[in-house]
């Protein structure tokens, strides 16, 4: 007697298999995942490169200013020379006072005339411009 064999039905391939679709979707997922990070790596290296540079051209101009800073009392210095404020008041007080005493000396004989001839005036009149001739001799006197 021949022995028979069943054989199992093997099943026919199918259009859509679930098992190779869920892998492949897997697969897509983690490359997506794979590239975005990639990308993000990429995008954080420019703005690590942009914000170094920056920051050193930032130093560069904070060190220039420094320097200049650092320079001004030296400039000033140098710009103002010898120059002692003291002495040079000293100096202005100095001529103003000579300035002064030659005003008055060339002011006293003219007021002097005038009171002369203030006086040579019939009576009112002097007494009158008494307050004018009184305020010439306090100007002078300061």
């Amino acid at each position: 007697m021949a022995a028979t064999t069943t054989k199992k039905p093997v099943p026919a391939p199918s259009p859509f298999d679930l098992r190779k679709t869920l892998t492949d979707a897997g697969y897509i997922a983690v490359g997506l995942g794979v590239l975005g990070v990639q990308q993000a790596q990429s995008r954080r290296h420019q703005i690590q490169e942009q914000l170094e540079a920056t920051t050193a051209k930032l130093r560069e101009q904070a060190q220039a200013r420094q320097a200049r800073v650092q320079a001004l009392p030296s400039k000033v210095s140098e710009q103002l020379g010898s120059f002692d404020l003291a002495a040079r008041l000293e100096t202005v007080r100095t001529r103003a006072n000579e300035i002064g005493e030659q005003t008055r000396a060339r002011v006293a004989p003219v007021i002097e005339q005038i009171e002369s001839r203030v006086n040579e005036l019939p009576a009112p009149l002097p007494t009158a411009a008494a307050p004018v001739v009184r305020v010439a001799k306090q100007f002078v006197a300061a």
